[in-house]
C-alpha cells in the first residue's frame, strides 16, 4: 500500500472524512470548502445560481460527455451537499427579503406605473397581488363523454363485473360460490 507523508491512503481518507464531519457539525463553510476539490467548490457556487446540476457541471469546468449523470453524482456527495446548503444559508442571511417586502414593492410599482399611464404593467402587478391573495383560483371541470355527466353507474357496473371475474378465478381453488355484488 502506498504511503505518503507517513500515512496510508485509508488513514488519509479517514482523516479527511473526520475533517468533513467536523466542518459540517460546526457549520463552517471555509473548513468544509478545504475538504472539497477546487472543481467541487466551483460546482457548488455555480449550482446555487440556478439549481441546475447539469449546467453547473459544465460551467464549473468539468470535462465530461455526461453532465447529467455527473451532476447527479455530485449532488449525492454528502460533503458537497452540505457545502451547498451552507452557501445557501450564507446567501439567505445576506438577502433580507420576505413576503411583506415583495408585496410593498409590487404595490409601489403598480402606483408608479399607474401614474405614468403604463396600464399593462399595472394589470400585471395587480395580477401578481391577486394571485398572492388567492383571488384567482384555478378550476378544472371534469366531464364524461362528449361533455356529458360522468357515468358513475357504468363505472360501478364495470367494477362489479371485474370483482365477479376475480371471484370466479378464486373459486377454481375450491370455492364455488360467486358473490352477487362485492362493491357498494
Amino acid at each position: 500500500m502506498a504511503v505518503r507523508n507517513g500515512k496510508t491512503y485509508m488513514e488519509r481518507k479517514a482523516k479527511m472524512r473526520k475533517a468533513t464531519v467536523d466542518a459540517i457539525e460546526a457549520k463552517d463553510t471555509e473548513a468544509l470548502g478545504v475538504t472539497l476539490t477546487g472543481l467541487q467548490r466551483q460546482f457548488a457556487r455555480e449550482y446555487i445560481k440556478d439549481f441546475n446540476a447539469s449546467q453547473a457541471i459544465q460551467r464549473a469546468g468539468y470535462d465530461t460527455k455526461y453532465p447529467d449523470k455527473m451532476g447527479a453524482q455530485a449532488l449525492d456527495n454528502p460533503a458537497l451537499r452540505a457545502y451547498i446548503d451552507l452557501l445557501l444559508v450564507e446567501r439567505s442571511d445576506l438577502i433580507d427579503v420576505d413576503v411583506n417586502y415583495v408585496v410593498k414593492k409590487i404595490t409601489r410599482a403598480i402606483e408608479r406605473c399607474d401614474a405614468a399611464g403604463k396600464y399593462n404593467e399595472v394589470l400585471r402587478g395587480a395580477e401578481l397581488l391577486a394571485k398572492y391573495l388567492g383571488m384567482f383560483i384555478e378550476r378544472t371541470e371534469i366531464t364524461g363523454k362528449d361533455g356529458g355527466p360522468i357515468e358513475y353507474e357504468k363505472v360501478k357496473e364495470d367494477a362489479d363485473a371485474f370483482a365477479r371475474s376475480i371471484a370466479r378465478l378464486t373459486s377454481r381453488d375450491g370455492e364455488t360460490e360467486v358473490p352477487e355484488r362485492t362493491i357498494n
